[in-house]
């Protein structure tokens, strides 16, 4: 049997604490993974009739994730500031004095929409020190500062994808020993450059560069991926090669994806795996958060691809 996540993070010596935030993820990724199993049997599939604070439908796996997640992670000990695209603010408690504390920016269930159609959807999350500064400013800390990020897909298989800033790794779900496993080792984005992913039916609302960066793709034999959930869309091109792209439209130049829970994290894993991300302008590591539900354009992928995007 291949290493479990368990036994990879005793011997890269991940830090206690560290490993305490993986394990809780671990086990509110079980209990999501069940639930969504079984939503369109028990009426946890569709939406509440509420929106959130970005104006979208909340869906109903939304609000049970997001509340499995917190309560998780507040009971591991070592987290004391949680931020969530579920959320309109921030949710903290009162740092211990003798455990270093961190800060937990999540995206619960990124691709909830397609729930009911049975399309892979997944849990995004991203780390931070919360030490020395004040909850708020722990969350709004430039992706560059991240100490860990990772994201839990939950598809034909579960699998964990995680960096702590020494490479990309995927573990699987075994449910004969309901754990974690070892499956993809020093994950590296192939050079050859195989899809691009955009919603193409946003075509009529997009600038006159992404066009001609779409163009481009074509000419350049890319054959087009998308099925509209981000981390699955992020997922087969970290694997097989490619970029994803959600820039800025006309009425909306920000774009509609989220720096802190989406942007960020898949930024740093995409980097550890010799890829790269940026706003079209600057890298999204680099970028410097202002407001917790912050949007930000998007093209993430093969190094040579992105950098391409500068040209436009």
């Amino acid at each position: 049997m291949k290493y479990s996540l368990q036994s990879y993070l005793r011997k890269t010596q991940t830090p206690p604490e560290l490993t305490a935030i993986f394990t809780a993820l671990v086990s509110a990724s079980k209990k999501i993974q069940k639930l969504i199993c079984v939503s369109s049997l028990n009426n946890s599939c569709g939406t509440t009739g509420n929106t959130n604070i970005q104006g979208e439908e909340v869906q109903k796996l939304d609000l049970l994730s997001n509340d499995i997640l917190k309560k998780e992670l507040f009971e591991s000990g070592v987290v004391n500031v949680i931020a969530s695209e579920e959320d309109d603010t921030i949710s903290h408690i009162e740092p211990t004095t003798t455990t270093p504390q961190y800060a937990i920016l999540i995206d619960p269930l990124d691709g909830s929409s397609n729930i009911d159609v049975n399309i892979s959807i997944g849990t995004i999350f991203s780390i931070y020190d919360s030490r020395k500064q004040s909850p708020m400013d722990a969350c709004l800390q430039p992706g560059r500062n991240q100490i860990a990020a990772g994201y839990i897909l939950y598809g034909p298989a579960t699998t964990f994808i995680l960096t702590i800033g020494q490479g990309v790794f995927g573990f699987t779900y075994n449910p004969l020993s309901n754990d974690f496993h070892l499956s993809h080792d020093h994950i590296i984005i192939p050079n050859e450059k195989k899809y691009y992913s955009i919603n193409e039916g946003n075509m009529n609302h997009l600038l006159s560069n992404s066009i001609s960066f779409i163009e481009y793709a074509k000419k350049q034999g890319l054959s087009t991926r998308y099925v509209g959930s981000l981390v699955a869309d992020f997922h087969r091109n970290l694997l097989k090669g490619g970029i994803y792209l959600y820039p800025g439209l006309k009425e909306k130049p920000s774009g509609k994806l989220r720096l802190l829970y989406e942007g960020n994290p898949l930024a740093f894993i995409c980097e550890q795996a010799g890829g790269k991300a940026t706003d079209g302008h600057q890298n999204i590591l680099d970028i410097t958060p202002t407001q917790l539900h912050q949007r930000t354009p998007l093209f993430i992928g093969n190094t040579s691809l992105v950098e391409k995007i500068s040209t436009y």
